[in-house]
């Protein structure tokens, strides 16, 4: 039997059609590929530490925790003094949210901290000073013997020395 030479190029071209159709339905048969294995997560989270923050170490001094890095100089019963390689204004923004009450003087070498309750013992008062050395700051901090009750005010505390509000001698105690 002879075959025309239509009939073969039809042969032709439905045969390469089936092969067509097979290697395309062959890649879609395929699965994607699997993504890598993500790394496992940490158990323990992930320490976020803003610019000038200061950790907590830790020592403590008088109610008061010092930071990480805090090497103590002179040590005696009512005082410590020590050095870090922070700047002064990163320590002394540790120990004011470290401390309330009292009165805060900032200079432009130093920040005094005078009569300051520690958050974690507000039994106890302390003096504190921040200053600037050639590498780092210098942190002295003084344990407050209070005798007594301390004035709420200015006023309460002159009436207390028996002085009036303008801080003259008061004639009734005279």
């Amino acid at each position: 039997m002879r075959t025309s030479k239509a009939a073969s190029t039809v042969v032709g071209l439905a045969a390469s059609w089936v092969i067509l159709a097979g290697t395309t339905s062959c890649k879609r048969d395929e699965p994607a590929p699997t993504p890598p294995p993500s790394p496992k997560a940490s158990s323990l989270p992930v320490d976020h530490v803003a610019p000038g923050e200061l950790l907590e170490g830790n020592l403590v001094l008088f109610g008061l925790t010092m930071p990480r890095g805090f090497r103590i100089v002179t040590k005696l019963t009512t005082s410590t003094a020590g050095e870090m390689d922070a700047p002064p204004e990163d320590l002394a923004n540790y120990v004011r949210a470290r401390v309330g009450d009292g009165k805060v003087t900032m200079g432009s070498t130093s920040t005094q901290f005078s009569h300051v309750r520690p958050r974690a013992d507000p039994k106890r008062v302390l003096d504190i000073r921040v200053e600037k050395q050639k590498a780092g700051s210098r942190l002295e901090v003084v344990d407050v013997i209070v005798v007594g009750e301390v004035p709420k005010s200015q006023a309460d505390a002159l009436n207390k020395a028996g002085l009036t509000p303008q801080g003259r001698p008061d004639p009734q105690l005279q």
